[in-house]
């Protein structure tokens, strides 16, 4: 196989490097979600600021990046976030993660901290630091289209922050793929890059990957091609709903959070859904070049005061968090919430839910309209609604308290607040409701990253499914199994959409004809197991332990309120119990074991108890 690349700009000095990134390592870790933890584990040590200029962006990507096969348009971008003051990786659609592959990079690392507004210019092998004071300011999509139009390169690929990011709102993401407003969105990573004066870059690659085994590789690409084949009928959905689908059937199933999660019923679900399904039909929009079936579309208010309003979107986390969670139902309200954090750069999620949980501090009287500037900040009320999402863009009022984040937020409230302050280790939680279904109770108290419905399979969709929601035996190693399937997603890097039709035996066979080395499933998954272990190790290291492993105590102490799962409350210690014995991690502390590091090759780190 190949060694790798980790192209290295240091903003503070204006020079940059490459650094070499042996085979090994790459054996070991694969790439994207994987090296990037790698990488950090070697310079992310408390104390360290979030916002101050040790702190590093790391951009990652996989083998399968660059190589032109179907669902390879993501990339990971990783760092120590300032909503939660630990390990954070986000992942983006786009064109950045096959264009650093085809430039010969596995990561762009940016350290340091620009004296003054900066945007870096890569073309190829040579890299360009340009003044950025003209396009500080701008929102995302004019500040990508002024660095194309200064870099003279309309193929480039830019990706940006907008004035969220300048101003270290701690949820700010970052940007790219212009109109189509792809976003690296959870955990605050464009707050990182803000604080580093760093705009954005424009990238562009000439290059092209190498194969190892072409005939093989071809071989993987038809069996790609036969999987998408032998499920055409859920590509045309996919393409024509993408994540909007099926609300209603979530709504009914008591997973769609409801109320600031007092719930997980909506009774207008199904005008939403329905809404954005009639609205979008057929016009799915690839996130890049080798999205074959998109998941988002443009959505456009066609009447009323905000007619000719339009997004990119809203898909269905934002459906979720400014929608339902919100009791928000008017469309052309959430087609202008979601425009306005794509413009200024804000995760809808963690929008969502520092909003509805704004509204239920005034529901129980903790805030009053001294604390809101007059505003009546009533679950239901778009106008409010839409208000605060502005509040929180430009830090006012408010708003620059929410900005914080649910945690910090109502750390300084109080007055009980945190008992609905809807965080997992102060990352808003992804829109899956947990107490009728466990494992994604699991999802949310381990994630490495905090409350992400992403990174360890979605549990509660499977848990949907079988019917299996509240068992307990078992637990652990179920969403273990799910974890392992995600983690080799993330770090190959594939789209996370399309293990739905790919399996594991697909990304296999491409990862094994590039690197000209055959690996097993087996092999795949020992690779996951060491990779969510060194993330675990990352957030040890930052002081988590076993009393740390939390859920709000909404979810464990307050039962569900409807009556398909009357009652229910999630038994955590109990499954904190299944799922470190699943991964090996002492039941005590949650501290990974030295017996459990050396056997997945981590003998370099060295743990407290």
């Amino acid at each position: 196989m190949f060694p790798g690349k980790a192209l290295v700009i240091d903003l503070s000095s204006g020079k940059s490097r490459i650094e070499e990134i042996s085979s090994d390592t790459l054996q070991h870790y694969l790439g994207g979600r994987g090296l990037a933890a790698r990488l950090m584990w070697d310079w992310a040590k408390p104390p360290l600021n979030p916002l101050g200029p040790e702190n590093r962006l790391i951009f990652s990507v996989g083998p399968i990046q660059g190589t032109g096969i179907t669902y390879e348009t993501k990339t990971i971008v990783s760092t120590v976030s300032p909503l939660t003051d630990l390990y954070l990786f986000s992942v983006s659609g786009g064109q950045v993660g096959p264009t650093l592959g085809r430039a010969g990079y596995y990561a762009l690392i940016f350290e340091g901290r620009a004296a003054t507004p900066t945007y870096v210019w890569i073309d190829d092998g040579r890299v360009e630091l340009r003044d950025a004071h003209r396009i500080w300011g701008l929102k995302t999509r004019e500040a990508q289209q002024a660095i194309l139009s200064e870099v003279e390169e309309e193929d480039a690929v830019t990706v940006v922050i907008g004035p969220a990011g300048e101003k270290m709102i701690n949820f700010a993401c970052i940007m790219t793929e212009g109109d189509k407003q792809r976003s690296f969105g959870r955990g605050g990573a464009g707050a990182v890059m803000g604080s580093k004066n760093l705009k954005g870059f424009a990238l562009k690659a000439s290059g092209i990957k190498p194969i190892a085994w072409p005939d093989k590789y071809l071989e993987a690409a038809k069996s790609v091609a036969e999987a998408l084949r032998k499920n055409s009928a859920w590509m045309k959905d996919w393409t024509a709903y993408g994540t909007r689908t099926g609300l209603d059937f979530l709504s009914k199933a008591s997973v769609l959070p409801t109320r600031n999660w007092w719930t997980g019923a909506y009774g207008q679900a199904k005008d939403i859904s329905s809404y954005f399904q009639r609205d979008s039909k057929g016009r799915g929009i690839p996130c890049g070049e080798y999205c074959v079936s998109p998941c988002s579309a443009v959505s456009e208010v066609v009447q009323g005061e905000l007619a000719g309003q339009s997004c990119e979107g809203p898909e269905y986390e934002t459906l979720y968090a400014l929608g339902s969670n919100c009791v928000v139902d008017d469309t052309a309200a959430l087609i202008v919430a979601q425009r306005v954090c794509d413009d200024w750069g804000l995760d809808t999620i963690s929008t969502g839910v520092a909003i509805s949980f704004a509204m239920e501090c005034y529901q129980r009287g903790i805030l009053t309209k001294e604390d809101t500037d007059g505003l009546e900040l009533k679950f239901g009320d778009a106008q409010t609604m839409l208000k605060m999402v502005d509040l929180i863009a430009q830090r006012e009022g408010l708003g620059d308290l929410l900005g914080q984040g649910v945690k910090k937020a109502s750390k300084e409230i109080g007055r009980g607040s945190s008992f609905f302050a809807i965080h997992g280790k102060g990352l808003e939680l992804g829109g899956y409701e947990c107490r009728p279904y466990w494992g994604q109770a699991l999802q949310f108290t381990f994630s490495p990253r905090g409350g992400c419905h992403h990174d360890m399979g979605l549990p509660a969709r499977a848990e949907m499914a079988m019917g299996t929601g509240k068992e307990l035996e078992g637990k652990g190693q179920f969403v273990k199994a799910l974890a392992l399937t995600s983690t080799v997603y993330d770090s190959g890097v594939l789209c996370t959409f399309s293990k739905m039709v790919l399996g594991l035996d697909n990304p296999r066979r491409l990862i094994s004809a590039i690197w000209g080395q055959e690996v097993s499933n087996e092999e795949l998954k020992l690779i996951a197991e060491r990779i969510l272990t060194l993330e675990r190790a990352i957030i040890t290291r930052f002081g988590v332990r076993r009393k740390d492993d939390l859920l709000p105590e909404r979810f464990t102490k307050e039962g569900y309120p409807d009556q398909a799962h009357l009652g229910s409350v999630v038994p955590l210690e109990e499954l904190k119990d299944q799922f470190y014995k699943a991964m090996g991690w002492d039941v005590d502390t949650g501290v990974p074991t030295p017996q459990k590091l050396k056997e997945l090759g981590l003998d370099f780190v060295t743990l407290d108890g």
